[in-house]
């Protein structure tokens, strides 16, 4: 995962040349997350800096990956404009990287920013223990929604 990620920026910062760059920032232990996370993760880093590259302003873009808790933090932040009134929503991206999040037992958001930009933040559980305990303390998004378990996820 870890590989594959770099390489898919690398390959998207030749293709934008200096009109965005796109940076990435990785804990050490990344390395260890399994591939059912490390795919969720994938998608939704792809899908978010999809999303800067084809709808944003931004002149930066940073994806961060690190561990916390027993959990994958992935966090997609941009600098551009958000605009007052939001655009008319054709595609599915957001929705889609939400899917993924919850395939695997975690959540992810995307919101403006405070200072302009865009910010997508998700949470992927490592392991069975931490969805246990997400349940058992009925732990909860940023904005108070609940972390739900996906049927599928195991």
């Amino acid at each position: 995962m870890v590989e594959a990620i770099r390489e898919m920026l690398g390959r998207m910062n030749r293709a934008v040349g200096a009109r965005v760059e796109i940076t990435l920032r990785m804990d050490q232990e990344i390395h260890a997350v399994t591939s059912g996370i490390g795919w969720a993760a994938f998608s939704i880093v792809r899908e978010a800096v999809i999303n800067v590259l084809k709808h944003s302003t931004a002149r930066n873009c940073l994806v961060a990956l690190r561990t916390e808790g027993g959990s994958l933090r992935v966090v997609i932040v941009d600098d551009g404009y958000v605009p007052r009134q939001p655009r008319r929503r054709d595609g599915h991206g957001l929705a889609n990287m939400a899917a993924r999040a919850e395939e695997v037992g975690g959540w992810c958001i995307a919101r403006p920013g405070r200072r302009g930009g865009f910010i997508v933040s998700a949470h992927l559980p490592l392991s069975q223990e931490t969805l246990l305990y997400q349940e058992s303390t009925g732990n909860h998004g940023p904005f108070g929604q609940k972390v739900y378990r996906h049927p599928n996820c195991r």
